[in-house]
């Protein structure tokens, strides 16, 4: 089954606020490159003024941790999104016993 566009939208709407923890700069670190910079910020960074002032590999613990929070957030909403699926079945299966409840009983009243 595939994604609906209910589930698709609740998606793009769902942010989850991290505490990265960047480690500290080395005094012979290069800057971080335009490229990091420019990566970060397409990951969710929003402030490119702190970004500015990051060395090369804190740019790149940094890339590594967010990314790999979006991978654990990734699995949250896929587990989310599963289990309101299962309960919505369980539902529209229980709906439908009570209607076949219902039917049977007429019918065994009506005879």
């Amino acid at each position: 089954m595939g994604v609906t566009k209910e589930e698709l939208e609740m998606v793009k709407n769902r942010r989850k606020k991290v505490n990265i923890n960047i480690p500290d700069k080395q005094p012979d670190e290069e800057p971080a490159t335009e490229k990091q910079i420019a990566y970060i910020m397409h990951l969710g960074a929003l402030n490119r003024k702190d970004l500015s002032e990051l060395g090369k590999w804190q740019a790149s613990a940094i890339i590594d941790e967010i990314k790999a929070q979006q991978s654990i957030f990734t699995e949250e909403l896929v587990e989310e999104t599963i289990e309101k699926r299962r309960k919505s079945q369980g539902c529209l299966s229980t709906f439908i016993l009570c209607g076949f409840t219902l039917v049977v009983i007429i019918y065994l009243f009506i005879r």
